[in-house]
């Protein structure tokens, strides 16, 4: 095995860990809520119809905290969709962490079909890097330069890192 072939294995298990462990812990958290949510007891509610005659102070104080607890309903609501939204995507990334494993160890084992994933994934991020770089620039004009050019490393020793023997299979 080459080490160029080796360095371009361990940058697979490297973005597998970028990439698994922050969306493990997110998709973990996310499960407990959920858990936690259908757990709790349904909530009670509270109002003025046990008062048989409510004076204006205690109709405000009613109306006050109705509009509050809507305020608050509502900023609840977002904030659920939007971990709801960060949890799907970290399931989406911890997939692809996964992938990302399951790739470098097939790049070490010399599989054709880890070499093959990798060339298009690789081949994906250089698009993605090449198109940052038209569309960004200051620090994410480096970024993308530098996910293009590791990107395109990766493609050059996929492309001449592996033997024809293996590809053939001979």
């Amino acid at each position: 095995m080459t080490p160029q072939i080796t360095l371009v294995a361990n940058g697979f298990y490297a973005l597998a860990a970028l990439l698994g462990v922050p969306s493990l812990c997110v998709t973990l958290l996310y499960a407990s809520y959920r858990v936690r949510l259908w757990m709790a007891p349904a909530p009670t509610e509270s109002s003025l119809d046990s008062v048989k005659n409510p004076d204006a102070i205690l109709m405000m104080l009613q109306g006050i905290a109705k509009t509050i607890g809507a305020i608050a309903g509502g900023l609840g609501s977002l904030g659920k969709f939007i971990f709801g939204v960060m949890a799907s995507v970290s399931v989406v990334m911890l997939c692809l962490g996964v992938l990302f494993f399951f790739v470098g160890r097939g790049l070490h084992a010399h599989e054709n079909w880890a070499r093959i994933v990798a060339g298009l994934l690789a081949t994906f991020s250089l698009l993605v890097g090449l198109l940052s770089c038209l569309t960004f620039r200051g620090p994410l004009l480096v970024f993308g330069i530098g996910l293009a050019a590791m990107s395109g490393y990766a493609i050059w020793t996929l492309w001449n890192g592996f033997t024809s023997s293996s590809i053939t299979g001979v």
